[in-house]
């Protein structure tokens, strides 16, 4: 073996920063001679000179580790300074170093509180360095001690605060337990003041298995961590706990940190879990839908054999892959702040605990391809409501999606051939219109030499006839307008609802007045990106409804505004009338459903224009007939 050999003094000084020493010293030789001992046998920062009272007074600080201290000065005598420098609690250590003293000197400084005494002579170049050797290792020790402290002191301000039940055991005794451990097994802390004492709640081997553990750990043979133990509470009721110890640093000497866990809810959902395993697994195999459950990191904890049919993999396959591994990236990503955000809005007023999410995941199949599923999920709780797992179910939307797609195309063909048609009669119905006027024109002069009957007959026959193309040619203009209302908007701005519902009224001004409604509107009612003749036409087939049914005594129209938190617009258009009938009110958005009289069109020309900007539409009864729909400001596609 070769290398070199390290000195205690070395040691001691590489543990220590380099030491900062003031020299209080009249005789500027012995200050140079000391100096140079100190530089060359201790790592030195700095060696500093005072050769007075005065400059000694003015140089003391706390940034000095020792002060050597001559007895013998111009201006006054070392244990004057000795005095003066000890009155601060955290003072340097002070070496007296004189060639004037005696064993009362010696004595007095002791008592005045001097670390050491030297004498000037012979032996001090031997002396001195040991002495300050000590000084050095007494700081150290004092330093050491200090942070030692401060360190428990944080420990146990955590360990105080803390969920988890903390004890220390330093291998003959418990030295702390913190308020968790005295809540969950409701003894007092002077239960645990001994080594068996602290152990006696323990049930019979999980007793003998602890205090083996502890042996182990302080002989550092490795054992399995965490590990579950019963305790009997001081109650008599048996509960379980996790356990986790690691090794730490007491007043410098080992001791064992035991990290006690109460399980006991845990286990007994798990125990539950697991007895109804065998009910959920029969329902869930008679579904098409895979069923399943997650734990909170998302690993799959139990999984219907229907995801072998789906997916390709066997449950026992499904539950060994991560998350990662079933679905894609961005589905991963995306249902992941999902859950964040789920977590962080529970518990919230007007938040249902009970609430399921769905949403469109795509999931990895057996043979590399993937597929898009529905999955519906909840959150499992404890007894306290808190959330411990996720269960749902996932289903393949693949055909659904393909009918829906089917249905849209043959919509897109239904109004294109009601765009046609409407368009296509217009000219017929207008041609219809302009001979009635011309019959009526020729016949008028007629009718006054007829009989009374016989001319009440034909004024009844027109009006009969004028009626019908009335009605043919709304019917004609609603059609074209529901064939065309679900177009990207080709002249989107900012549109003043309250301008187009003062427009509104305006031009209906004659069928208001007959139908004695009064509609009370609020003065704001927001500012919609969107195309201004669909706004107004949205507001003229609700506000038209409401005249068209305005059966109450005095009828009501209101128009309440609501602005969302996410920037969105939401409208209550209500009136006072008999309302929507029961038997209809679910189909009421559809084209030709209608209550008494009017096309059956204006409502679904509403749903589809709120569709259109990625709004929704419902309609109640309360107290009357009510609307209830948002709209998006339209920024394009």
């Amino acid at each position: 073996m070769s290398g070199k050999i390290v000195t205690d003094q070395e040691r001691l000084a590489g543990l220590m920063k380099p030491a900062r020493i003031l020299m209080v010293e009249d005789d500027r030789d012995m200050f140079l001679l000391i100096s140079g001992m100190f530089r060359q046998k201790f790592s030195v920062e700095l060696v500093d000179h005072a050769a007075d009272c005065r400059q000694a007074r003015e140089k003391f600080n706390n940034d000095y580790d020792i002060i050597t201290l001559d007895y013998r000065l111009p201006d006054g005598n070392g244990i004057e300074l000795l005095e003066e420098f000890v009155k601060d609690p955290d003072h340097p250590l002070i070496i007296m170093v004189t060639a004037h003293g005696d064993e009362e000197v010696a004595a007095e400084s002791f008592r005045k509180g001097a670390f050491a005494y030297v004498v000037k002579d012979t032996r001090m170049k031997s002396i001195l360095p040991e002495t300050t050797q000590r000084a050095i290792d007494s700081i150290e020790y004092r330093e050491t001690q200090k942070a030692l402290e401060e360190s428990e002191e944080r420990f146990r301000m955590i360990a105080d605060s803390s969920f988890i039940g903390i004890f220390v055991n330093n291998g003959n005794r418990v030295t702390y337990v913190n308020d968790r451990i005295l809540e969950m097994t409701g003894y007092p802390r002077e239960h645990f003041k001994g080594a068996g004492e602290s152990f006696d709640f323990l049930v019979g081997e999980d007793r003998e298995r602890v205090i083996e553990n502890l042996y182990r750990i302080f002989a550092g043979e490795p054992f399995e961590q965490p590990y579950d133990i019963r305790f009997v509470r001081r109650n008599g009721e048996v509960a379980e706990a996790q356990l986790m110890t690691s090794i730490i640093s007491e007043g410098g000497n080992p001791a064992v940190l035991v990290m006690v866990n109460d399980v006991t809810k845990q286990r007994e959902f798990e125990k539950a879990l697991k007895k109804s395993e065998e009910r959920f697994r029969y329902m869930t195999e008679a579904m098409n839908d895979i069923a399943f459950t997650v734990d909170m990191n998302l690993n799959t904890t139990y999984v219907s054999d229907n995801v072998e049919r789906i997916l390709g993999f066997t449950p026992e396959e499904r539950v060994k892959q991560t998350a990662r591994e079933q679905i894609t990236p961005d589905s991963l990503k995306f249902i992941t702040r999902r859950l964040v955000a789920e977590l962080q809005r529970d518990g919230e007023e007007g938040v249902e605990p009970d609430r399921r999410v769905v949403e469109e995941l795509e999931y990895y199949k057996k043979d590399g391809s993937t597929l898009t599923l529905e999955m519906t999920a909840s959150f499992m709780r404890d007894e306290d409501g808190n959330p411990v797992g996720i269960y749902g179910l996932a289903r393949d939307i693949n055909e659904r999606k393909k009918a829906q797609e089917e249905l849209e195309s043959i919509n897109r063909e239904l109004k294109g051939y009601a765009h046609t048609v409407s368009h296509d009669l217009k000219g017929p119905i207008s041609s219809i219109k302009a001979g009635l006027e011309a019959v009526s024109s020729l016949v008028g002069p007629m009718l006054e030499g007829m009989d009374e009957d016989k001319r009440d007959d034909l004024e009844g026959t027109i009006e009969i006839i004028r009626s019908g193309v009335e009605k043919s040619r709304s019917l004609i203009e609603d059609l074209l307008f529901l064939a065309e209302s679900n177009r990207r908007p080709r002249n989107a701005r900012p549109v003043s609802v309250h301008e187009k519902v003062a427009e509104i009224i305006q031009d209906r001004r004659r069928d208001i007045e007959e139908a004695g409604i009064t509609i009370r509107a609020e003065k704001y009612l927001g500012e919609v990106i969107a195309e201004p003749s669909y706004i107004y036409q949205l507001f003229s087939n609700l506000i038209g409804n409401a005249i068209e049914y305005a059966k109450s005594e005095k009828p009501l129209l209101e128009i309440s505004y609501f602005p969302t938190s996410e920037g969105d617009h939401h409208y209550l258009v209500r009136d006072n009338g008999p309302g929507v009938p029961e038997e209809i009110i679910e189909k009421v958005f559809q084209p030709f459903v209608t209550g008494n009289g009017g096309t059956g069109i204006g409502l679904a020309i509403a749903r589809q224009i709120v569709e259109t900007y990625d709004g929704q539409i419902r309609a109640y009864k309360e107290e009357g007939a009510c609307f209830e729909f948002t709209l998006k400001d339209w920024h394009g596609e």
